[in-house]
């Protein structure tokens, strides 16, 4: 009886667990594609409209797409606009320039509102919706920049190695930083004051930070996997079996996370548990992907095929229910 009732009760766990399961895989659609990039490296939505800005690296422009992705601005002048990033509050975006070696700032009709220079390298820059600041990641100098919304330097922070790129969390002003050759992800207070700085054994290339909990999810470039770090540091969840990662993108409203799997063609959507929703390929080395939590959508800069491209999730409702699996003893 002692083994029948094991056996019953890994039957009845494993029933209760699959009636948990989602009938079908989460079904994911593209609801556009659209070309006239050339090596397109960011993508960044603004929730508030669901619009979307891009880096057009190649054509050194910067360009604002409406939620059906309709033109809504483009202009050039840039040199490698590498990074670009939305302020919901009042949609402007500021653009990493890193070729010309300064930040601006524009407003959603492509205005330029600020320009400030004296970089070495911008390749990364995050935008903070509650005081309208913008942290960017001074790659080549090795230093982390805050600006103010009009551009006056606020704070400046070295001891950095190669930082990637960089998220700042609109709930306390804190920024997580990708410090790439020093396998290591930092966290900055407002003022700059470090609080965490955690190792992950390898390059670590994109920071998406979940502003509900504080936590932030890592796409390890090098080590093949993505991590999701608590506020304190403390390791939450790890996936692994990716191949060069690039990006990361939380979405607050269910904590899931959408990463582009570089070098395997794909995006990937995690739950908050770490646990696969969705996995598509049709991409050619997707670099950079921006969520949209209003409606659980993800804009991916699909580089070399010079695409950007709009996924939607048929039926989001702002929660996902992680999938579970029982593993029997000695299997673990």
């Amino acid at each position: 009886m002692g083994r029948l009732s094991v056996v019953l009760g890994f039957t009845l766990s494993l029933i209760l667990c699959l009636a948990a399961i989602p009938a079908a895989a989460e079904e994911v659609i593209e609801a556009w594609r659209g070309g006239g990039f050339q090596n397109p490296w960011s993508v960044s939505v603004n929730p508030a409209d669901g619009s979307c800005w891009v880096g057009d690296s190649g054509h050194g422009q910067v360009v604002h797409l409406a939620e059906d992705g309709s033109e809504l601005w483009r202009g050039g002048g840039f040199g490698n606009p590498f990074s670009v990033s939305a302020n919901p509050a009042d949609g402007s975006c500021w653009v990493g320039d890193a070729a010309n070696l300064q930040v601006v700032k524009l407003a959603a009709d492509g205005t330029e509102l600020v320009r400030v220079g004296g970089f070495r390298g911008p390749f990364f820059v995050s935008a903070n919706p509650t005081d309208g600041s913008c942290w960017v990641a001074d790659t080549a100098a090795s230093q982390v920049v805050k600006l103010a919304a009009d551009g006056t330097e606020l704070v400046r922070v070295g001891g950095f190695t190669w930082p990637r790129s960089l998220s700042v969390n609109p709930t306390d002003g804190s920024c997580w930083v990708a410090n790439s050759d020093r396998y290591d992800v930092v966290k900055l207070a407002a003022d700059g004051t470090e609080l965490v700085r955690v190792g992950v054994g390898a390059h670590p290339r994109g920071v998406s930070v979940d502003p509900t909990d504080g936590s932030c999810w890592v796409a390890v470039e090098y080590g093949e996997k993505v991590v999701k770090l608590a506020a304190d540091g403390t390791e939450l969840v790890r996936v692994e079996g990716f191949y060069g990662p690039k990006s990361a993108s939380v979405n607050p409203t269910d904590g899931s996370c959408w990463v582009a799997d570089t070098w395997n063609e794909q995006v990937v959507h995690l739950a908050e548990d770490g646990s696969e929703l969705w996995r598509g390929g049709g991409f050619n080395r997707p670099v950079h992907v921006s969520v949209n939590p209003t409606d659980g959508s993800c804009w991916v800069a699909d580089r070399d095929n010079n695409q950007v491209v709009h996924l939607a999730v048929v039926g989001y409702q702002g929660r996902h229910f992680p999938r579970c699996a029982v593993i029997p003893l000695g299997l673990r």
